[in-house]
């Protein structure tokens, strides 16, 4: 690729102290050569497209796989040593959304081997379109800033997964406290449903200018921080009991939609 030859090693690019630039360009070749060398060989399946630092999940249709790296394993998302309530709210809800990837609006695409077919029926498919489309008309009503709206078709799967993680969360601490009600250790005074709720929403605390904001709601499938938060709670009634919301109230919509 025409590098100059002090650069290049038996195996390729070198890595060396003198030069940033060369570290990067050979690092990419070196990564275009692993890539291409993938070309005719079996897909590995055990092989990871992310480092164990990266705070960060993923759901592969493809391969049926869910991924989360050691880096999403610590505070805010999870700390072993606090009350079960915010960890399932943090980390807990993360497993369910990328569990729920599996079954949305793209993933419901892939069959159990990975392949991309059609394999709901039509009464099914027909349910999840009617269903979705009260999240797409949720998701475009909120303003991100000025006349700038969130896009609800752009961000569905996002929101479809945010929505089922916290239903499944949710649940799921639910059974850890039926499971052993006397001699859970983490059954304190503020291991609650509203600690579940809190949780889940100091996961999601940021901070961003209003540009970013409107270019991040015509470019970016998730919904704006603040939105993944109050438009699944909204959808909630666990949520609207264990803060006694009451119909009408801010934090209850109207018309919940339920997908999942």
């Amino acid at each position: 690729m025409g590098y100059p030859e002090k650069w290049r090693s038996y195996d390729g690019l070198a890595i060396s102290r003198d030069s940033y630039l060369q570290n990067a360009m050979a690092a990419d070749v070196f990564d275009s050569r692993y890539q291409l060398n993938k070309i005719g060989q079996p897909v590995d399946r055990d092989e990871w497209d992310m480092a164990p630092y990266i705070v960060n999940a993923e759901n592969m249709p493809n391969l049926n796989q869910m991924r989360f790296p050691a880096g999403i394993l610590q505070p805010p998302n999870f700390d072993a040593h606090r009350e079960s309530a915010t960890n399932y709210g943090a980390i807990g809800l993360v497993m369910g959304h990328e569990l729920t990837h599996g079954y949305d609006d793209e993933g419901r695409k892939f069959d159990k081997a990975g392949n991309m077919k059609d394999w709901w029926s039509k009464k099914t498919a027909q349910e999840f379109e009617k269903r979705t489309s009260c999240l797409v008309n949720q998701y475009s009503d909120y303003v991100v800033d000025g006349d700038v709206h969130l896009n609800g078709k752009l961000t569905l799967g996002e929101n479809i997964a945010d929505q089922g993680g916290e239903r499944l969360a949710f649940s799921a601490w639910l059974n850890t406290l039926k499971s052993s009600p006397t001699d859970n250790p983490d059954l304190k005074s503020d291991n609650t449903p509203q600690t579940f709720y809190l949780g889940f929403a100091q996961m999601w605390c940021s901070k961003a200018t209003p540009e970013y904001l409107r270019m991040r709601a015509r470019t970016n499938p998730h919904s704006a921080p603040r939105f993944r938060v109050i438009g699944v709670v909204s959808d909630d009634p666990n949520f609207a009991k264990a803060f006694n919301c009451k119909a009408g109230d801010k934090m209850v919509r109207q018309n919940q939609c339920e997908v999942w």
